[in-house]
């Protein structure tokens, strides 16, 4: 009889158990990180053979997790976010770059030398080099905000990068910390613990790539691409650095990590894939122009001459020109001198030969005043490299015959100046387009210049690869074009993968109301059934009792 008891109070204390277990998931099913609880139960046996049984008792209240499906999560969330971050940045740059807009470059580099073209069937007109002054402008406007818009954008993206490092940083030692609460509370319950643990895993799979291996003791050991970033209750950190060979991302004890998915290895992977070369390609292309239509634009002849040329400030004045560092560095060769006296026509050319190899700013002058100085032609230059040739009173100066393009790597008679971020039209152009050069071999109404500068966009380039200046900017166009829209399918692939992991996960660790209140309808029958046992038993116990 009295062990008839101890099974019926097994019964009531297991079923209350399991109802309050039951509870605990109805409460949290909305709640985010929450694994479902599962009771299992055992049957007590028997002792010394006494009595069949002792009643019921729980074996375990277990935790929903499938580590394999948890992993494979992890690994979705990785990937997504990692397209997710692609995708955003490709999506940036395609837009700064505006290809179907009216007020891209492409569209401007076309009307810029358009503006040459017209120029070229009346090369007298001066509204038309105007026009020309004016398009170069845009141009250069164009090229400068774009230029800012790619280094906005790399900013950006360094914030990215700093609130992403910091975010792995406290996630990995929020991490280890709640390792060292469950190996302290082994003895008790900590499923909570546990839950907390992997929502800051899944939330460190979001920006980080990371494997997660189970210890015997409870805790996890954190990796990212096999090298450990937590052990135990030990976090190692994370930081990153913008280094010459791009952005570095490593442990507190600067052991180097190459983490493959996750936000941070899409951020890094877009500033290495898509913002520097866009920038690069920018600078090239601008690079390229300012070089061709210096180089074309100095042996030509504007409707005056220069009372005063200035050049670029190309630096110390003693280094060869070659040990300058310029965009472009031209080969040796040398231009032709014209002193002209306007009111006569007359002209008296000389001849100036330039090494670059061998030949500093100060050596130019020295060989323009050797040369032209009897002419009355004063060369000199400042301590920023910047060469002036200045035409003696009553006479102008001209230019021709620059195969190797050495006036436009120093400046003189050229259109541009700067380069991509400070582009502009050389200023003297802006004040008086009448020395804008469309004439060529010093005839006088004639286009050759404008001529060449309208063909220029079109000219294959051996710096650029065999394209031209147009075909060169188009190519990159398009082929931001192309990842944007394979970044774009990406992302949505890895988002259907991730959302049925997700559901999956949901199946097999979540809540189900239905599930749990049924549950809940079978433990409380089972508390009624032992109830109304033990009442029983009572009854009989007195009636025992009374007849004894």
């Amino acid at each position: 009889m009295l062990g008839g008891f101890q099974i019926g109070r097994s019964a009531l204390l297991t079923s209350q158990r399991a109802m309050q277990v039951t509870g605990q998931n109805l409460a949290n099913a909305a709640t985010i990180g929450y694994r479902r609880r599962t009771v299992e139960l055992t049957s007590l046996g028997a002792r010394n053979g006494v009595f069949s049984g002792q009643g019921v008792g729980i074996s375990s209240i277990r935790r929903e997790l499938d580590p394999a499906l948890a992993a494979r999560l992890r690994g979705a969330l990785s990937m997504e976010v990692a397209n997710g971050t692609e995708y955003t940045y490709l999506s940036q740059v395609e837009a700064l770059q505006d290809a179907l807009g009216d007020n891209n470059l492409s569209t401007e580099l076309t009307a810029f030398f358009g503006a040459f073209s017209n120029l070229a069937d009346n090369p007298s007109d001066d509204a038309l080099r105007g026009l020309a002054v004016s398009r170069g402008t845009a141009l250069a406007d164009r090229v400068n905000r774009l230029h800012a818009d790619y280094l906005n954008a790399r900013t950006n993206l360094d914030a990215d990068l700093s609130a992403s490092a910091g975010q792995i940083d406290q996630l990995l030692t929020d991490i280890a910390n709640l390792n060292g609460e469950i190996v302290q509370s082994q003895d008790g319950d900590v499923s909570a613990l546990q839950d907390q643990r992997d929502l800051k895993l899944d939330e460190l799979a979001q920006l980080v790539e990371i494997d997660v291996i189970s210890q015997p003791a409870g805790s996890v050991t954190v990796q990212v691409n096999s090298i450990p970033v937590v052990l135990g209750n030990q976090s190692l950190g994370f930081e990153f650095e913008r280094t010459d060979g791009g952005i570095e991302l490593r442990t507190n004890d600067g052991t180097i990590l190459n983490p493959t998915g996750g936000e941070i290895a899409a951020l890094r992977r877009q500033d290495a894939d898509t913002i520097q070369p866009a920038i690069d390609a920018l600078e090239e292309l601008t690079n390229q122009l300012v070089f061709q239509v210096n180089r074309a634009h100095s042996s030509g002849q504007g409707t005056i001459g220069w009372e005063v040329a200035q050049g670029f400030s190309l630096g110390d004045r003693t280094v060869p020109l070659a040990d300058l560092g310029l965009p472009v560095t031209p080969a040796a060769g040398g231009f032709s001198l014209h002193v002209l006296d306007p009111e006569t026509g007359d002209r008296v050319t000389r001849t100036i030969d330039i090494d670059p190899a061998t030949m500093s700013v100060d050596d130019i002058v020295d060989a323009v005043n050797a040369a032209a100085g009897d002419l009355g032609v004063v060369a000199s230059a400042d301590d920023g490299g910047r060469l002036t040739l200045t035409a003696p009173t009553g006479r102008t100066l001209q230019f021709s015959d620059d195969p190797t393009g050495v006036l436009a790597a120093i400046g003189i008679n050229s259109y541009f100046e700067g380069g991509a971020g400070d582009l502009a039209v050389r200023a003297a152009l802006v004040d008086d387009p009448r020395l804008l050069a469309a004439g060529s071999n010093l005839e006088e109404g004639s286009n050759g210049t404008a001529l060449l500068l309208a063909q220029l966009g079109d000219v294959d380039n051996e710096a650029l690869g065999g394209r031209s200046l147009r075909d060169f900017w188009i190519t990159h166009v398009d082929d931001v074009a192309v990842r944007t829209a394979s970044a774009r399918n990406a992302l949505q692939a890895s988002s259907i993968v991730r959302e049925n992991l997700d559901l999956a996960m949901q199946q097999r660790s979540g809540v189900s109301m239905d599930e749990e209140l049924l549950n809940l309808t079978t433990w409380q029958n089972q508390y009624q059934a032992a109830a109304r046992f033990l009442e029983t038993l009572d009854e009989t116990m007195q009636e025992l009792l009374r007849l004894a």
